[in-house]
């Protein structure tokens, strides 16, 4: 058991030099990390949600959020996530995707993460065209890569 006088003994030593840690050992973005060491170091979040122009915002936590997203009488939804740099926007929005995709699964419904760098306009599309079939499909995706080899 350690004693409180211990902890003395360790006043100034320095495990590593912060320059010395790089994204590759400790990402600081959400959208990097494997999902196991995301889910290992995710937090509940305390959030605040509002209706557009309907009055003050209340708190809330992700799992509510996550209720509102996939209520049965949702036929439409506009959800701005907003919030300062490092808020967690991104691991929020990293975090509702794996619950949307896990958990709250529909036959009708299909999940496009898009992440958050390294991402073209091109990509976006071709990510959301991903696994549809049809002529009509096929046509958009020859037309995008046409596109992009003329623009090249």
């Amino acid at each position: 058991m350690t004693r409180p006088e211990d902890a003395r003994d360790f006043a100034g030593v320095v495990c590593w030099e912060p320059a010395e840690i790089s994204d590759r050992l400790i990402p600081q973005e959400a959208v990097y990390p494997a999902d196991e060491v995301f889910a290992a170091t995710h937090l509940p979040m305390r959030l605040r949600k509002s209706a557009f122009g309907q009055g003050a915002a209340v708190v809330c936590d992700e799992e509510e959020l996550l209720n509102d997203l996939t209520a049965p009488n949702i036929t439409m939804l506009l959800l701005a996530i907003t919030g300062e740099s490092g808020t967690g926007k991104s691991h929020l929005v990293r975090w509702l995707n794996t619950r949307l995709k896990t958990d709250r699964a529909r036959p009708a419904q299909r999940i496009v993460y898009i992440r958050k760098y390294q991402t073209s306009l091109r990509e976006i599309v071709l990510a959301i065209l991903e696994g549809a079939v049809g002529p009509r499909f096929d046509e958009v995706r020859s037309k995008i890569t046409k596109v992009t080899r003329e623009l090249s």
